[in-house]
């Protein structure tokens, strides 16, 4: 139980009721279908909905109290308090931090955002930071208390569910914790008051426009993680990327800020890159020093990833030869460029690259890798942003040998939809690639494992970590690897298979 007065006291109040002063409060709801007797009702204002349509609901299930952007005549009616703030959703973080005796200042963090590299970046912190203290994780994989691992629903949960994952690793005996910061969560105040030790800067590139509907706002919205007071103590940041170079130039001038890259104007500048399929080996020069870096990640984009990460762990108190040893023991992120199979001479990856830049990437690299073929197996999410579309065809087509076009989570979204935006991005005339449209994800997968060829490669593209599809309001059971894995246990689909899949092709 707490006093309303102590979870508001650094709130900004617009407007202050009298009765709330000596009102106690049970739990924090966000959601009026959970309201309990005794819970603080928080109405959050959001684009679509506005919470205040559901404080009717919430008073009538036992809300003791309500707090929003506006009054609103249902809770008055009720003679509870009702409180009027700012922005609901600062108040939020805020009041959840309050309520659990403010958790994340019992823990030392590190927050990476970006549009690529922050899954792979935040387990290489983690695995780095791990070997000296107790680390936490948060991300969009699992969440990791310190004692057990959870299904992530959100890259960055609602305030709510983070403090009550803080309280935990505090239990546990964390004393730091690694986080993936999404632009949603700073766009909603998910991180509001955290005050981050590290804060990494990986890359900007289109992701994320249904939500935030040009690359501008998209970039705000992750600046805040640098500019959000409490400040980091540090900003990480990439100067190969145009956002991040625009992003150092609007930091303060006051040594809190570190670049890395493969510029000469960077502090962490990597050099002499060796590139292979499972490990890259590069000269790390950083204070007028050069220092050896070998590790079981391959393709060149993870020489970024390494760069930040190593520079995260510096800034904590990690000696670089301490980390670049511990760097050699990493074994890669599930779902990640996973080599899931090598049976038969065939090399399949399931990648989570769901954006044009993050395919490109890892065709790119892929292509100066080899003279053989590759495969690449793709679709794009229902309901998301369809102007990226077109674009992943063009790159999957410009750089595959052979492209199938098939589902990923289309949702409520028509899949004739998503594969008319899809097809115009290629023009059938003119690429030099085969492609395939099989509508049933496992299908294409298979027919992707049938066709390829001894020293060929397999690349499975958009779902990654993910062991569900989402059709319709449906979440079904579905993992890329285990299709793949499935498919090498029968070794052969008989030869009429094959055959049935050349309805799909263009």
């Amino acid at each position: 139980m707490k006093l309303l007065a102590d979870l508001v006291a650094k709130i900004p109040l617009r407007t202050i009721d009298p009765q709330f002063a000596e009102k106690y409060v049970s739990g924090i709801s966000i959601d009026s279908r959970t309201v309990q007797k005794g819970d603080l009702f928080i109405a959050l204002k959001g684009r679509e909905c506005d919470g205040l349509l559901f404080v009717k609901e919430a008073v009538h299930r036992g809300a003791c109290a309500v707090i929003s952007e506006t009054g609103n005549q249902d809770s008055l009616k009720q003679s509870i308090p009702h409180l009027s703030v700012p922005n609901s959703r600062q108040a939020f973080s805020e009041i959840a931090q309050a309520f659990y005796n403010y958790p994340a200042r019992k823990l030392t963090f590190s927050g990476v955002t970006g549009t690529n590299g922050k899954t792979t970046s935040t387990f290489l912190i983690h695995h780095l930071l791990s070997q000296q203290n107790p680390c936490g994780l948060v991300g969009s994989i699992s969440y990791w208390d310190g004692k057990e691992e959870t299904e992530s629903h959100h890259t960055t949960p609602d305030a709510l569910h983070l403090n009550q994952l803080f309280v935990r690793m505090i239990q546990n005996q964390v004393t730091h914790c690694v986080m993936e910061v999404s632009s949603h969560g700073l766009d909603q105040e998910r991180v509001f008051g955290i005050q981050f030790s590290s804060a990494v800067f990986t890359n900007l590139t289109q992701d994320h426009l249904d939500y935030h509907h040009n690359m501008e706002t998209y970039y705000a919205a992750k600046k805040k993680l640098f500019v959000q007071q409490p400040a980091p103590k540090h900003s990480i940041i990439n100067l190969d990327d145009a956002f991040g170079r625009r992003l150092e130039s609007e930091l303060p001038k006051d040594g809190t800020v570190w670049t890395y890259g493969f510029g000469e104007d960077v502090d962490f500048r990597a050099t002499n890159v060796e590139i292979g399929f499972k490990q890259v080996r590069f000269t790390l020069e950083f204070e007028s020093r050069d220092y050896l870096v070998e590790a079981n990640l391959g393709l060149g984009f993870n020489v970024y990833n390494i760069l930040g990460s190593l520079a995260a762990v510096y800034s904590m108190g990690v000696p670089l030869e301490e980390a670049l040893a511990r760097l050699k023991s990493f074994q890669g992120v599930r779902g990640r460029l996973e080599r899931v199979s090598e049976a038969r001479g065939i090399s399949v990856f399931v990648d989570y690259a769901h954006t044009p830049d993050a395919m490109e990437r890892v065709l790119s690299s892929m292509r100066k890798l080899t003279n053989k073929r590759i495969l690449s197996v793709f679709g794009c999410g229902g309901e998301r942003d369809r102007d990226k579309r077109p674009k992943m065809a063009k790159i999957a087509c410009q750089y595959s040998d052979i492209v199938l076009v098939t589902t990923d989570n289309p949702r409520r979204e028509s899949q004739g939809q998503i594969f008319s935006d899809i097809f115009k991005g290629i023009d059938t005339n003119t690429t030099s690639a085969e492609v395939l449209r099989i509508e049933d994800r496992a299908e294409a997968i298979e027919c992707a494992l049938q066709i390829a060829q001894f020293g060929d490669i397999v690349l499975i593209f958009g779902k990654g970590h993910e062991a569900y599809q989402i059709i319709g309001n449906e979440k079904k059971d579905f993992s890329d690897q285990e299709v793949v894995r499935a498919f090498e246990r029968k070794k052969c689909l008989v030869s009429g298979k094959l055959r049935s899949f050349a309805t799909g092709r263009l």
